[in-house]
């Protein structure tokens, strides 16, 4: 494909306990901007199964409490990466500025953010926190190039923020 978009097939395998044959694993294909993902075990199991074995390397029944909280975790993160190629669509259609799945596969800052521009100065955000399952409004505005203010309201973060940029112009060598 095109050097901004290549194809991608990649297949990785979890080696399991010594001993067992099985092959647990996921393969990765399609343009980079719109990558399949898929689990696959020989022999064949569900997707719940399958994950279980790739995560823990042992069946859901027998993981501990932890290890099934990560399996659980990683099952919404793979249909959360699932969803990726439809944010650009969704968003489009429904007039949004943002549509967007932040961190994926990082359990803790996983989040679905939606948000618009509402003037020039105004901008709101819905974050949705996946893993916590929690949102909260952003409301941004500008009060000149280097001066925001922030807000968030949600179920764990109530907050004002004052913002200030600042950047400097880069210098310009005279010559003497």
């Amino acid at each position: 494909g095109p050097a901004d978009n290549p194809e991608v097939n990649v297949r990785a395998i979890r080696k399991l306990q010594e001993g067992v044959t099985d092959k647990v694993g996921v393969l990765v294909s399609g343009p980079l901007q719109r990558l399949n993902t898929q689990l696959f075990s020989e022999p064949p199991r569900t997707q719940t199964s399958a994950l279980a074995y790739l995560i823990t390397g042992k069946p859901l029944d027998q993981a501990t409490t932890s290890e099934q909280a990560r399996v659980n975790g990683a099952g919404v993160a793979l249909g959360i990466v699932g969803l990726l190629p439809q944010t650009t669509q969704l968003r489009d259609r429904i007039g949004l500025d943002e549509l967007e799945v932040r961190d994926a596969l990082t359990q803790s800052k996983s989040a679905i953010v939606v948000g618009k521009q509402l003037t020039q100065r105004l901008r709101a955000r819905y974050v949705y926190s996946v893993f916590n399952r929690s949102g909260g409004v952003q409301l941004r505005y500008r009060i000149n190039d280097n001066l925001t203010l922030q807000t968030e309201a949600g179920a764990q973060t109530k907050a004002v923020d004052v913002v200030w940029e600042w950047q400097s112009k880069p210098r310009v060598n005279a010559s003497p």
